[in-house]
């Protein structure tokens, strides 16, 4: 992780704490030589151990291994998932409204017409989305995840029939 406004000698001892980078101080002469420690972004990045150090200032000065974690939290509604994804990931309310009222996306997880929007299929959890994630695929990515984690006999269709049977 790089705060905005680190300097470029804390960037390379958080990436030498995880194993990124085997020496802090060579990689720092090594980007000074290039004339690139300066050029860092701040943000989080998933970078490989043992990465080149030339893969991994390009890396960090063009943003490439940049995510965004995301929590969305149990019980928020649709407009409050829009505002953190807005924020998060920049993207627009519209394309977030426009990714929730899908209806092929809608129809693979509720079938054709059982749901009006996607709102109560995005999955509550901690994202990690690259920088440049679209709303619609991070709408589909919770969407996805909704579908791993939930199982058939929490239907309520099926806990009425079971309650009827009995």
């Amino acid at each position: 992780m790089i705060p905005p406004g680190s300097t470029f000698r804390a960037a390379a001892e958080s990436l030498a704490s995880a194993h990124v980078v085997s020496s802090p101080h060579l990689f720092r002469i090594y980007a000074k030589l290039t004339h690139e420690d300066r050029a860092i972004k701040p943000g989080t990045y998933v970078l490989p151990k043992g990465s080149s150090w030339g893969s991994t200032l390009d890396a960090l000065t063009h943003g490439r291994g940049l995510v965004h974690t995301i929590t969305i939290p149990e019980g928020w509604e649709a407009a409050e998932i829009a505002r953190a994804l807005n924020h998060d990931l920049g993207v627009s309310t519209d394309s977030i409204t426009a990714a929730l009222d899908d209806s092929a996306l809608r129809a693979e997880v509720a079938g054709p017409d059982e749901a009006e929007s996607l709102e109560g299929f995005l999955f509550p959890d901690t994202y990690t989305f690259p920088d440049g994630t679209t709303a619609h695929e991070a709408v589909t990515e919770m969407v996805h995840e909704f579908e791993h984690a939930w199982k058939p006999e929490w239907n309520a269709s099926g806990l009425s029939t079971a309650c009827n049977a009995a």
